[in-house]
């Protein structure tokens, strides 16, 4: 192998860590969001109540409200999954690829990582978002949210 090749080889390999990085930060970022959804939704669940209780709102129209809000943020923090999802699904295929890929395999890689990863078509992007939508550990956060909302509806109001 010649210096030219041997240098865009280094260039290829870096361009193709730098691009896993990238995906693994989106990755970072989506579950950072989908656990900020989770802090507001509690926030803005305390704020209904305290705010139901000193305007002495009626418990149909408080309980109404709180299941807006916990299936509103549900559905929010189910898109923040579906997202990391679909980044996972994509760095495991690059990750074995890196692993096993020969210098040739570098070299003839022609763009970014789409060659490798698997593509998401709105098929793919629709289940990955019903996935996330049946995740237990969201559900359960959820579930409870529900269970105490209405818990407390009864005993405050």
């Amino acid at each position: 192998m010649d210096e030219n090749q041997q240098r865009r080889l280094e260039f290829k390999r870096k361009f193709v860590l730098e691009n896993l990085e990238r995906i693994k930060k989106g990755h970072d970022r989506a579950m950072n969001n989908s656990e900020s959804v989770k802090k507001w939704v509690v926030t803005i669940w305390f704020g209904c109540i305290a705010l139901s209780l000193k305007e002495g709102w009626p418990a149909s129209y408080n309980l109404m409200l709180l299941f807006l809000i916990v299936i509103m943020f549900y559905l929010i923090d189910s898109y923040y999954i579906a997202i990391t999802i679909e980044y996972s699904k994509r760095i495991d295929p690059i990750e074995r690829w890196i692993m096993s890929a020969k210098d040739e395999d570098i070299l003839n890689l022609n763009s970014a990582l789409h060659d490798i990863g698997p593509s998401f078509g709105f098929a793919d992007r629709v289940f990955c978002y019903f996935s996330a939508l049946r995740n237990k550990y969201v559900m359960i956060f959820y579930f409870i949210l529900v269970c105490i909302s209405v818990l407390l509806t009864y005993l405050l109001f």
